[in-house]
């Protein structure tokens, strides 16, 4: 595999489905619950706005739409910003995980201050061919270590 290699991202339909029915049965469980109607609405209010907030992620202003898998270990993450694109170079966390149905990237920023964030993919948001590599790099990665930032 040549490295540097760049993989365009869009959002992943069966991901926004699958949010959308677990948050829709935690919502139907809660109303089955046995419970002071200014419970249940706090609890839904809660659940609601946590599916809104996964949603903005995959589909809103700041979505990641592009990976750089860097032969150095480090990823290059790319977000679009209003109209144009941000990119930030990152360190992926060993605790990523790569299955074929189901990948979790964890990357921390390069700042003093580290934040963990994570990317969740499912083969649906790359080409197939793509998806393979990005699961082989991170494999790769857990293997052979991934360097701090400099």
């Amino acid at each position: 595999m040549q490295l540097p290699l760049t993989l365009q991202l869009h959002p992943s339909r069966r991901l926004a489905l699958l949010l959308i029915a677990a948050h829709g049965a935690t919502l139907a469980a809660v109303a089955l619950i046995d419970l002071p109607i200014w419970f249940k609405s706090l609890l839904m209010i809660g659940i609601v706005l946590s599916l809104v907030i996964a949603l903005v992620k995959i589909h809103g202003p700041r979505q990641i739409i592009r990976l750089t898998l860097r032969s150095d270990g480090l990823l290059e993450v790319g977000r679009l910003n209003e109209q144009s694109e941000q990119s930030s170079t990152l360190r992926v966390h060993p605790h990523s995980t790569v299955t074929s149905l189901l990948t979790v990237v964890l990357f921390e920023n390069g700042k003093r201050r580290k934040r963990l964030e994570a990317l969740t993919l499912l083969p649906d948001a790359l080409n197939s061919e793509d998806y393979r590599r990005l699961c082989l790099w991170l494999r790769w990665q857990a293997v052979t270590g991934t360097p701090t930032l400099q």
